[in-house]
């Protein structure tokens, strides 16, 4: 790839279109006058994204050292826009690419990969970017034919930058250049293009790094999860030359939304078009405690309102759906601010009012793991107040069995399951609700194997609402208090639905969604230390499942702390790193089911049995390749895991 400030009039392949982007004014940043603000357009490269430029530098350059040969695999471990960039060149090239990423990467990414004829590898959910990282290693280790352009540390990239994005950029500017500003992802756009504006225009430039305040690693900062896509790789890259900028400035997560600034009415845009990696989802806005506040009057109203609604079914009275509507709209606020404070509230249960906090419950649950699956808001909303409503027939059932202090006869059971035909008959004449808003009431117990009620439906005559439904649905039950049994534990429940998924009642691919949105260690969860330490989790990293924040409440030596001190286990830098081995039982202090992380359900484990876990989770979380061992650990998992599940 060579610079070139012009496209060209009639290109000999859509990569002589890559790079030559236009500089745009920004005419809305700052007072008129005050300075020329420009933002260069990478979107406008082929394949959306300034990772075209990289893509197309390494794969050339490893065609010219023998690295990349005719027939060549590339593999490369990706859950962005550089895996559209290779897929772009690799389709044009006529290379094989394989790509591995989570399985949770949104369905519009992984099709549009597909048609550039990528192959995709999907790891499990649970193990994030580091289950891909691991496969693509596995891959190349076991195919030496195969190649793997490692982004961050590949040399072509920050070279690209030197020969193409920077002598576009003095050239346009006749090097009239005050400032220049970059986001560091990879580190090679701030380095390329710094190095040579220093080498060019001297110190006059002030050359600006950004980064996520909440991973503040090139400011000296510890590493943490933030939601800013596309920067704050949480490590230094290897690419990053760390002389070549002046400053680092840290940035908000919610600063970078489109909805901060449509509430800050001196602050105005220019309209500009943002591949997908660059766009901010607006769940990343605000922390789990600057929402838990706003979160507990949201969940309270619900409850109420849910109640009102009961009531008034009860009494022949038409439901109040301005209320309802209302309250889902704050509930669907709340989770797409944060999707952890209003699902860390459904812990909380009362056994008097079990019906009123289910419902509420099963609602936030439901709309967590559709604002995961990256529904529409109008569309969450639906679920929202479906699944807030799902259990209204209730209240055609006669008292004497709902309330009934014990399990049901067969024939009280036959009534009980009455309730969900009852409920859609009160929600199909109530004005405002369609189809969809029915699902949740209608399917939350039909099963994919065409075992449930009230019509015994297989997968292909239901929603992927009501298969959604049926899943939070047994969750909540589960962890409930009822008048005939203690709620269970969350791992207990969530190694229960991944039963039920392997048995083929529930959908597999919902329940492991389920599964990473309430997190291996749900919020609430009494876990021990590797040193002996008990804490409480506080908050759930979803792209780091085995590494949530605690709150240290007792010593090794079992001392109650005086004050709960806060770990973030993502973000630790003092050695020897600290990691759960046990999550407690609150009410016993016993062990209790703790996820198997390869497999992807729980099991309850003696110690012995849970070090082999953890030494095979250690290794996918070092990147260690030693495949002889892992296999081993694989077996030993495997087999633990079946011996359980048969008893």
């Amino acid at each position: 790839m060579t610079a070139t400030t012009a496209r060209p009039a009639i290109a000999g392949t859509i990569l002589d279109l890559i790079g030559a982007t236009p500089l745009v004014r920004l005419n809305r940043v700052v007072p008129e006058g005050a300075a020329t603000v420009l933002g260069k357009l990478e979107s406008f490269n082929p394949g959306g994204s300034v990772k075209d430029r990289i893509a197309l530098s390494m794969i050339e350059d490893a065609e010219k050292d023998g690295r990349l040969r005719p027939g060549s695999t590339i593999v490369e471990p990706t859950s962005g826009n550089t895996g559209i960039g290779l897929a772009l060149v690799a389709a044009v090239k006529g290379y094989r690419l394989v790509l591995t990423m989570p399985e949770d990467m949104s369905l519009e990414r992984r099709q549009l990969l597909e048609r550039f004829g990528a192959e995709l590898h999907l790891t499990p959910a649970i193990e994030g970017m580091t289950g891909a990282v691991f496969a693509a290693q596995q891959l190349v280790e076991r195919n030496p034919g195969y190649f793997m352009p490692q982004q961050f540390e590949n040399a072509s990239n920050p070279e690209v930058h030197r020969r193409t994005t920077a002598r576009e950029i003095i050239e346009a500017t006749a090097g009239q250049i005050d400032a220049f500003v970059a986001g560091v992802g990879t580190g090679g756009t701030i380095t390329g293009v710094g190095e040579v504006m220093r080498e060019e225009l001297g110190e006059r430039v002030r050359i600006v790094a950004v980064e996520p305040a909440r991973s503040p690693v090139l400011s000296g900062g510890r590493a943490g999860m933030h939601g800013i896509q596309g920067i704050g790789a949480s490590f230094v890259p290897g690419v990053l030359n760390r002389a070549v900028y002046d400053e680092v400035v840290r940035i908000e997560d919610k600063h970078t939304t489109t909805e901060t600034v449509k509430a800050t009415p001196d602050i105005t845009c220019d309209p500009i078009f943002t591949t997908p990696e660059e766009t901010v989802s607006v769940a990343s806005m605000i922390g789990i405690e600057e929402e838990l506040s706003t979160a507990r009057q949201t969940y309270q109203a619900a409850k109420t309102i849910v109640q009102n609604a009961m009531h008034d079914t009860r009494l022949g009275r038409a439901i109040n759906m301005d209320e309802v509507n209302r309250v889902v709209s704050d509930m669907s606020d709340s989770i797409l601010r944060n999707p952890d404070a209003l699902t860390s509230l459904t812990r909380l249960k009362s056994f008097d009012e079990y019906t009123f906090y289910h419902s509420v419950n099963t609602s936030i649950l439901a709309m967590s793991l559709g604002r995961h699956l990256e529904f529409e808001r109008t569309t969450l909303h639906q679920i929202g107040v479906g699944s807030l409503l799902h259990d209204i027939g209730k209240m055609k059932i006669p008292t004497e069995i709902l309330n009934k202090p014990g399990r049901f006869q067969p024939d009280e059971m036959e009534i009980m399951k009455q309730h969900v035909l009852r409920g859609v008959e009160i929600l199909s004449t109530t004005t405002g609700l369609g189809d969809s808003y029915l699902r949740p009431a209608l399917e939350h117990h039909e099963r994919v194997d065409g075992t449930g009620y009230p019509y015994r439906r297989i997968r292909s005559e239901l929603s992927q609402v009501g298969m959604m439904a049926a899943v939070v649905d047994i969750y909540d039950a589960m962890t409930s208090d009822r008048c005939y049994h203690k709620g269970q534990a969350a791992h207990e429940a969530l190694q229960f639905l991944y039963r039920l998924s392997l048995e083929g009642h529930l959908d597999t691919a919902l329940v492991q969604q389920f599964i990473h949105v309430v997190g291996l260690y749900p919020v609430g969860s009494i876990v021990e230390l590797n040193t002996g330490e008990t804490g409480v989790v506080k908050e759930v990293h979803h792209h780091a499942p085995l590494a949530p924040v605690v709150l240290l409440v007792k010593s090794a030596g079992n001392t109650l702390l005086s004050q709960p001190k806060e770990l973030d286990l993502v973000a630790q830098i003092e050695k020897p790193h600290r990691s759960i081995t046990i999550v407690l039982d609150a009410k016993q202090g016993s062990y209790i089911a703790v996820m198997a992380v390869n497999q992807g359900y729980a099991t309850k484990l003696s110690l012995w049995q849970h070090r082999v876990i953890r030494r095979f989770a250690q290794r996918q979380l070092n990147g260690r390749t030693d495949l002889v061992a892992l296999a081993q650990a694989k077996a030993d998992i495997r087999a633990l895991v079946e011996r359980d599940f048969n008893r």
